[in-house]
């Protein structure tokens, strides 16, 4: 009698657990998707004709198709990890895992590789020491110099 009062004022009863997710899939499956997801579309950028469109943060260095390489892999494999944990054998998992690490060095050494093209690239007149638009050129002649801390 109980119960059927509460659903009709809108309630529930006591003594019963509120769901907190609508839907059936766990928080370590939905992060193993993202990440695979991103593994994926990361390892479609350095297959890519053109490349990745992508620079080092706070550089103008693009990054290459090695990094993009290693940066994919590593997504795809911890996202084969979170979604195949309940089901695949340790010992994949542990080969999961180091791939995983592997491809940290393998993107610091691409990172590295991109580096050196840059500057090579820079050093020869090439395309990288040119501004990224013509904008940025006004920008950097119409900023005005200051002349110390707090001037106008």
């Amino acid at each position: 009698m109980r119960a059927v009062d509460a659903r009709i004022a809108g309630t529930r009863p006591l003594g019963r657990p509120r769901q907190r997710h609508s839907s059936k899939c766990s928080p370590p499956r939905r992060a193993g998707a993202a990440a695979l997801a991103v593994g994926l579309l990361t390892l479609s950028e350095a297959v890519s004709k053109s490349g990745s469109p992508a620079k080092w943060r706070g550089s103008d260095v693009q990054v290459g198709r090695l990094s993009s390489f290693a940066l994919g892999i590593g997504g795809c494999a911890l996202g084969v990890a979170f979604l195949g944990a309940e089901f695949l054998p340790e010992r994949y998992l542990l080969w999961l895992g180091s791939v995983f690490a592997a491809s940290f060095p393998l993107a610091l050494l691409g990172q590295k590789i991109d580096g050196l093209v840059h500057t090579r690239t820079a050093g020869q007149g090439g395309p990288a020491s040119a501004p990224s638009s013509p904008e940025v050129e006004e920008a950097r002649i119409a900023r005005p110099a200051s002349s110390g801390r707090g001037a106008p």
